[in-house]
């Protein structure tokens, strides 16, 4: 899958699950800074990528950089850069390892996530959204026909279906339906907590 798809899914994913699992936190707030931290985790992944690109890399640095001040600036709780240093080190390992191998696997997605969370404090609602994107990439790579190590370090056996690739129209598919789907989710959320509050103030001016 090609990284607008993988960034629609995860969004789609992060959102529904946030939803699902704990809807008081889909504040306004709450849904800038959730949905931020999904676009973010669901290309992780493919920092296996970047390679010696250092425009990649840098890019990796800046949002995070740009994520946490925002984060620390919205939640009042203090970011810690010095895993923030340890995260960006993560990334960089991962740039050197084959594509679809460690960074696409289960061990992958449990370090990233604990990372991110201890980088921004401890903040579980966020990490929850990250760690739902990331696995959302990992999930639809399974769909590709090169496989990915998804039980690594425990094994190097590449899981895959065989039943798309990055441009095919079954991953064009799936980024218009995910597209939608969190459009339409995300209009039902803000509907649900601020419609009351849109019609109260249409009914003042009126």
């Amino acid at each position: 899958m090609n990284g607008r798809t993988h960034t629609a899914a995860g969004l789609a994913c992060g959102l529904t699950a946030a939803a699902a699992v704990m809807p008081e936190t889909l504040t306004l707030q709450g849904l800038v800074l959730g949905s931020a931290a999904a676009a973010m985790a669901s290309t992780l992944p493919d920092c296996d990528q970047y390679g010696r690109n250092t425009k990649d890399v840098a890019r990796c640095m800046v949002r995070l950089v740009v994520f946490c001040v925002l984060a620390q600036w919205l939640t009042k709780r203090p970011v810690d850069w010095q895993y923030a240093v340890f995260f960006i080190l993560a990334v960089l390992a991962g740039a050197l390892t084959d594509h679809r191998s460690v960074t696409h696997s289960a061990a992958a997605l449990l370090l990233f996530s604990w990372l991110f969370g201890v980088t921004i404090g401890d903040n579980q609602e966020l990490t929850f959204w990250f760690f739902i994107a990331y696995a959302s990439h990992l999930v639809l790579d399974v769909l590709n026909k090169r496989g990915e190590m998804l039980f690594w370090p425990f094994s190097r056996e590449r899981i895959c279906l065989k039943l798309s690739r990055s441009e095919s129209m079954l991953g064009k598919l799936i980024f218009k339906a995910a597209a939608a789907w969190y459009a339409v989710v995300l209009v039902l959320t803000l509907f649900q907590r601020y419609g009351g509050m849109i019609q109260r103030y249409g009914g003042m001016i009126r």
